[in-house]
């Protein structure tokens, strides 16, 4: 599915793992990626699997490689931008569980094999409308 213009795929749902996390591979077009955001529901665990990301966690701001974890614990306000200049491709767990059905809600359908669109000015609205239900509050950009 198409989410604020990368391509998710669920790996694993609540459901499939007791709760207990979600799964999903992120493909990121260059230049894409996610706002400053935190979840007071998960954790999240980022493995970067081809691409160069640049993360925030908290204060910290360093890129990333393939092979690199990096750790983005609850409440901490983080995010991830491509700074390469191919697509890269992230997994992500989220602990616990059911993060999944927040993208589901926002996310529109593609092909396995679409590229994703930048999202539309009702995109970004439909997300920052539901994202406190799920537990996530998104900060406005610096500057």
């Amino acid at each position: 599915m198409n989410v604020a213009g990368s391509r998710y795929v669920v790996l694993a749902t609540a459901p499939e793992t007791n709760s207990a996390y979600s799964a999903f591979e992120i493909f990121v077009p260059p230049s894409a990626g996610t706002p400053l955001h935190a979840h007071s529901n998960e954790e999240e665990v980022f493995y970067v699997v081809r691409g160069k990301l640049r993360f925030q966690a908290g204060d910290a701001i360093e890129e990333y490689g393939p092979g690199s974890l990096v750790h983005a614990a609850k409440n901490v306000p983080h995010l991830f931008a491509n700074t390469g200049n191919e697509e890269a491709v992230v997994i992500v767990i989220a602990r616990p569980g059911g993060i999944e059905k927040f993208f589901l809600e926002v996310g529109t359908q593609i092909g396995a094999t679409d590229a994703p669109v930048a999202p539309t000015q009702e995109e970004i609205e439909k997300i920052l409308a539901l994202a406190p239900a799920y537990g996530i509050t998104v900060f406005p950009p610096a500057g």
